[in-house]
């Protein structure tokens, strides 16, 4: 499953812009995998579509667990240990009533860990609040997803893909409600209303409370930050087994910002406070990119990136393979220039759509040798287009 790449900059060479859409109710991300992107509808129904001019969305599979269609999906390249039934690439979601995996090879799916009575899986239920961040994250042995305990608590478990075990509980933190997790290298974080968590398999569980004055976001709201769909409000500016350092978007008193936590110094958290029009996109490899005022941060393992530029308010910067992909101001909402810089190398592309903004666009994906934008309709009805793409071609062909 793995596409063509663009190996060296000097082959970028931009063509024209194509558009495709897909009919369907969309609440979710894509998932961008060997030359295809994967999604499922609203309903459940998993399609794969190759970004290329008049290309149509083939169906995969179908989702059985009700709710599954309200959350995001994660596809990994399981690599079997033992005599297990999951191996290869496979589309892995979470819904209340569990886990399921679908093999990307064969489309059937197959129900990995089944919810206690009482004790759901922390994931959106319905249309009412399909757009909180939970959900789940994979690596090739493993899934993690967090249980909703009657006791008041958020607890994080892993089941492994392919071996018969049973699930092991990692760490627990105080709450009601939650977000993530997020896996950055081995690193897994995730919060509630009341407290932050990572688990690192070396260094175990650190648990930190938020300041009485700290408000995370747990659900996208009007303020001076925005979250994408199928983002997190969570960053790892470093996440090695000796530094533990992370991010959780919300508000001081009214106020909208990142607050910093150090799980091994000791220090006080520290607020920083972002400006409107800001935006945080977690990545598919658990970095992020935030977007404020004049500069784009790219914040994951090692030191961070730090870029000028004219920003469009509220939309996302994303890594899409080697590129910085990010929206650049113009005087006119409905048209979107975009910037990509390879190493000190900058291509601009453009297009035009009112439906395109801050609050549904996904942001960028580099899916074989085509740059993809992909933006949902939230308005769209069952025989309209409810996923949209905007699509180049980086070698110059159709």
């Amino acid at each position: 499953m793995r596409g063509p790449q663009i190996q060296t900059a000097s082959q970028v060479q931009p063509g024209k812009l194509s558009r495709l859409g897909v009919s369907g109710l969309f609440r979710q991300a894509p998932v961008a995998a060997g030359g295809w992107l994967f999604f499922h509808t609203r309903e459940g129904l998993v399609l794969q579509l190759a970004p290329r001019p008049d290309a149509e969305a083939c169906p995969i599979g179908t989702l059985s667990l009700a709710g599954a269609g309200f959350n995001r999906a994660v596809i990994r390249d399981v690599v079997p240990r033992g005599k297990g039934a999951i191996r290869g690439w496979t589309y892995l979601v979470a819904a209340p009533g569990g886990l399921e995996a679908l093999s990307l090879e064969t489309g059937r799916s197959q129900l990995l860990y089944r919810a206690r009575p009482r004790e759901p899986v922390s994931a959106n239920s319905g249309e009412t609040d399909c757009q909180r961040m939970r959900g789940l994250a994979a690596d090739e042995h493993h899934a993690f997803f967090v249980v909703a305990s009657g006791m008041g608590s958020q607890t994080l478990m892993s089941v492994e893909l392919d071996l018969d075990r049973p699930p092991q509980m990692l760490m627990s933190l105080e709450g009601s409600d939650s977000a993530g997790p997020l896996l950055v290298e081995r690193q897994l974080i995730y919060c509630t209303e009341r407290q932050l968590g990572t688990y690192n398999p070396q260094s175990g569980a650190a648990t930190a409370d938020f300041p009485r004055w700290f408000e995370p976001m747990l659900l996208p709201q009007n303020g001076n930050l925005n979250v994408p769909p199928g983002g997190l409000p969570l960053a790892a500016i470093e996440a090695d087994s000796a530094t533990r350092r992370v991010l959780v978007a919300g508000q001081r008193k009214g106020s909208w910002g990142l607050l910093q936590v150090d799980f091994d110094s000791g220090q006080t958290p520290i607020f920083r406070e972002v400006g409107p029009g800001s935006c945080l996109s977690t990545q598919p490899d658990g970095s992020a990119c935030l977007c404020t005022g004049s500069a784009i941060e790219v914040l994951g393992a090692g030191p961070t990136r730090r870029m000028s530029a004219r920003l469009k308010s509220w939309m996302p910067a994303t890594m899409a393979g080697p590129f910085l992909v990010w929206f650049e101001d113009h005087p006119y909402a409905e048209m979107h220039k975009l910037k990509l810089d390879w190493s000190g190398r900058q291509f601009r592309v453009e297009f035009e759509d009112r439906v395109c903004t801050g609050e549904n666009c996904c942001g960028s994906y580099l899916v074989g040798e085509d740059l993809v934008v992909c933006f949902l309709d939230l308005r769209a009805r069952h025989n309209e287009a409810g996923l949209k793409l905007a699509r180049w071609s980086l070698t110059g062909r159709n």
